[in-house]
């Protein structure tokens, strides 16, 4: 049985980049929930299928095969054995997510797969439930946050480089808007438990971040 780690937090914090840093220097798996999600999101661009469409949906997810599978040594996301690494980074494609991820049996279509991952072996794992809802036991949890502008301008930047028409306030209004969505949903809402580790990295880079997670990691004598 692996241990896991569990970074929540919500968007434009860095959880990610975090994720893949300790995955390097642990030399344990790194799980992009997150990808299984915009999975399930260009399937629905592509095939129209409807967040409303209770019925299909629930059909839909007996059908079809949503996994992470190792490439060149990393995860990436699969639809139907198709590897769509390459599709799932667009908004088109997080806006359509946004809407199936707070579907209670999307939800737990997702962390049965995110559980199979974890299974006899050691995982680093990022998103918005992980350490609340999906993983509870996990060894170490990691809250990862940020001032709401500092993580606008995270993604306007992001956006940019991508060559993306994007303006700051229109970077802002969709951080606001993931986070109000995220955190009032019903079903596994982000919140911080109180056996959650916080790191606010307003004013760190990213070196900072990860030398304060991997004391928190020696902390729970994983290392």
């Amino acid at each position: 049985m692996g241990y896991k780690i569990t970074i929540d937090g919500p968007a434009g914090t860095g959880k990610g980049t975090l994720a893949k840093s300790l995955s390097e220097i642990l030399n344990i798996v790194n799980v992009d929930s997150g990808s299984l999600y915009r999975t399930l999101g260009l399937y629905a661009i592509r095939t129209g299928l409807e967040p409303t469409n209770m019925e299909k949906l629930e059909k839909v997810l007996g059908e079809i095969d949503i996994e992470l599978k190792e490439v060149d040594g990393k995860l990436q996301p699969h639809l139907d054995g198709e590897n769509v690494a390459g599709y799932i980074r667009t908004e088109d494609v997080a806006r359509v997510t946004s809407k199936f991820a707070s579907i209670k049996i999307v939800r737990e279509y997702m962390a049965e797969r995110q559980r199979r991952l974890a299974k006899d072996r050691n995982i680093i794992i990022e998103g918005r439930d992980l350490g609340s809802s999906v993983f509870p036991d996990a060894e170490l949890k990691i809250f990862l946050n940020a001032d709401v502008k500092e993580r606008a301008n995270r993604r306007y930047k992001q956006l940019l480089e991508k060559g993306e028409d994007i303006t700051f306030e229109k970077a802002l209004e969709m951080i606001e808007t993931r986070d109000h969505a995220d955190s009032t949903r019903e079903v596994s809402p982000l919140i911080k438990t109180e056996d959650m580790e916080e790191i606010d990295s307003t004013n760190m880079s990213i070196e900072q971040v990860v030398e304060r997670a991997i004391e928190l990691v020696k902390m729970k004598g994983l290392i």
